[in-house]
């Protein structure tokens, strides 16, 4: 593919995302198939819903390197790629199952995205290394100190200068 699939078997994904996150059985890690059940289930549940994220409403600059923190199937980072084909793009997800329809998804549309399983709060790439951050749909989903660990976390991986940008629902 065009992008990088960095899976990582050693990732503690919560328990939630493998016995019955938003209603699914097995949840949106524990089965082979858990990411495309979620994503048809988006769009089963929510039809006409825009889940763009925040790639239209992000000040038009160069970004040399974005991070979608959360980036489930990929839909949120799939708008960054359209908007700022020139940037290396990353999405990062705790979900084996999300990211390889993400990388999948990717692929058919001819997109160079990386994706990298590990957590939002703990990512591993190096400080300043992005210009843009953003998340989509995260917070609400994620308990007060998961939530003070990703903005930690943004706040360390952003460059002098970068931006962090958050879509979610209120009060988020």
């Amino acid at each position: 593919g065009r992008g990088e699939l960095e899976l990582d078997p050693n990732t503690e994904v919560p328990w939630c995302f493998v016995t019955g996150f938003h209603h699914q059985p097995g949840g949106v890690s524990g089965l082979p198939l858990s990411g495309l059940m979620y994503d048809v289930g988006l769009d089963l549940s929510f039809s006409g819903l825009n889940f763009g994220g925040v790639a239209d409403d992000v000040p038009d600059r160069p970004y040399e390197r974005i991070i979608d923190l959360g980036c489930g199937s990929g839909r949120s980072t799939e708008l960054f790629a359209d908007r700022f084909p020139g940037s290396e793009l990353w999405g990062v997800d705790p979900s084996a199952p999300l990211l390889k329809l993400a990388h999948k998804r990717a692929e058919q549309k001819s997109h160079t995205v990386n994706y990298r399983q590990a957590m939002a709060e703990d990512t591993r790439f190096p400080d300043g290394h992005f210009d843009l951050a953003a998340c989509t749909i995260l917070f609400h989903e994620v308990p007060d100190d998961a939530a003070r660990h990703i903005l930690e976390e943004a706040h360390r991986i952003l460059s002098p200068g970068g931006l962090f940008a958050i879509a979610d629902l209120l009060p988020y």
